[in-house]
């Protein structure tokens, strides 16, 4: 009797490795496609209805989800979704173009005979490490120095400062929103502007001669909005601004800590009345907030410019305990 010999199961049968990697490759392709579908409203809801408050939180973190959508993009591509793959791609490029666009060189005016270094600080009000911020004023040797969440501690703690800068805008708060300006040169038209009558948050309006001509420096900090009523506060605060400085032809540096990214329309309109541009133009993201976690930091701290002021550098600076990198800016005013 012969034996017969052993049988290789078909391709076709339940029991073969080609059918049962396909479930697993469908359940593959409809988990990408399920959450690539989610990121990819949570995009188009930023860009979109991005003057509302849950939509305007999301568009600070489009450098997060630009990073989170190039792979997905790839993925799909990769597992033949071709008709979704290549429409995420889209929506993935879009917000990987508008992140690097910070980094595109623009036009600068004519560089002045005068550098001017201006560092603008949030220092947090529980933050006691004030000899490292003192340290590093030190090293960086700014003009014209603004503090953000300047409390009656940091008051006291930076009395050495008071020789080198002999001018001084102090307003000390016990809440987070007390706010300081130290200068080596002479402060001009100083006023100190609540941009909100109802909320003890006040904003520096000085000017300073640089050149023989004035220049203009506004010192705030504005409401975060962690809740729709702090989200409208904020946005008043920005109007008014906008309408202060909306017909002021002096050169005009505004900085501090805005709570909002540049992808901020109601940021892009104060920009936009007040003839300012981002001073981190053609340098890059440099974000500043939360230092104390990494894969979500933003760009809420700025310095924002006229026209006529030529930036040199602008950088970031390192901890000084604070939940904020400090930033610097180094500026001249062209020749009119």
């Amino acid at each position: 009797m012969k034996t017969l010999p052993a049988m290789t199961p078909a391709s076709d049968s339940p029991t073969s490795p080609a059918l049962t990697r396909q479930p697993r490759r469908n359940a593959l392709r409809k988990g990408l496609t399920v959450v690539s579908l989610c990121v990819a409203i949570i995009y188009i809801c930023s860009v979109v209805f991005n003057r509302l408050w849950l939509f305007e939180l999301m568009t600070h973190y489009r450098v997060q989800l630009a990073t989170v959508m190039v792979p997905l993009a790839i993925a799909l591509l990769a597992t033949r979704r071709s008709i979704w793959g290549w429409s995420f791609s889209a929506f993935a490029a879009s917000a990987v173009v508008s992140c690097i666009a910070l980094g595109v060189p623009v036009s600068q005016p004519a560089a002045g005979k005068t550098l001017l270094r201006i560092m603008s600080a949030n220092v947090y009000t529980a933050n006691s490490r004030y000899t490292d911020f003192l340290n590093l004023v030190g090293e960086v040797n700014p003009d014209i120095l603004a503090i953000v969440e300047y409390t009656k501690h940091w008051d006291k703690e930076l009395t050495s400062l008071h020789n080198e800068y002999l001018h001084r805008v102090t307003l000390p708060r016990k809440h987070g929103f007390g706010i300081a300006l130290f200068s080596k040169q002479p402060l001009r038209n100083v006023e100190a502007v609540w941009l909100l009558k109802y909320f003890d948050g006040p904003t520096i309006f000085c000017d300073v001669d640089v050149d023989g001509s004035p220049l203009s420096v506004i010192a705030l900090h504005t409401i975060s909005p962690l809740s729709i009523q702090r989200f409208t506060a904020r946005n008043t605060q920005f109007e008014a601004l906008a309408r202060r400085i909306k017909d002021d032809q002096r050169p005009r540096v505004v900085l501090g800590d805005f709570n909002a990214t540049t992808w901020s329309p109601y940021l892009t309109d104060l920009l936009r009345a007040g003839e300012l541009r981002d001073s981190r133009q053609g340098i890059g993201l440099l974000p500043t907030w939360p230092q104390f976690f990494w894969p979500m930091l933003i760009s809420i701290d700025h310095a924002f410019v006229s026209q006529e002021i030529c930036v040199h550098r602008r950088w970031v600076e390192r901890d000084i305990g604070s939940d904020h990198f400090p930033i610097v800016v180094d500026i001249s005013i062209s020749p009119r």
